[in-house]
C-alpha cells in the first residue's frame, strides 16, 4: 500500500469577509423574536471582520447596536455558524416570536 502525501502549501483556508457574507445571505434580518420581558425584538445580524464575528442586535438610523458577537470559525459553513448565532439568541434569552 502505497502512502500519498498532502503538500500543505497547496491547501487554501479561506478567511471570511463582510463583503462575502452579506452577500451570501438574502436578508440580515435574524427574525422576529421575544426577549426575557416579552417584548417583542427584530434581530439582525452584520459580519465584523476586523473581529471575525457575527455581530448580533437592533437596527437603527446609525446603524446596527450590538447586543452580543459569536466568533466566526472559518472551519464551518456559514449555515452551522448560522445555527450557532440562533443558538447563542436562544442562550441570551430570547424565544421564537410564534
Amino acid at each position: 500500500m502505497q502512502s500519498s502525501k498532502i503538500n500543505i502549501n497547496n491547501l487554501k483556508h479561506t478567511i471570511m469577509k463582510a463583503a462575502d457574507f452579506n452577500n451570501s445571505l438574502r436578508t440580515n434580518m435574524l427574525g422576529e423574536f421575544k426577549d426575557s420581558e416579552n417584548n417583542i425584538a427584530i434581530l439582525y445580524i452584520e459580519f465584523d471582520n476586523s473581529k471575525q464575528c457575527i455581530n448580533v442586535g437592533t437596527a437603527t438610523n446609525c446603524g446596527l447596536i450590538t447586543y452580543f458577537s459569536v466568533n466566526y470559525d472559518n472551519d464551518f459553513s456559514l449555515d452551522e455558524n448560522l445555527e450557532n448565532v440562533l443558538e447563542e439568541v436562544y442562550n441570551n434569552g430570547y424565544s421564537e416570536l410564534y
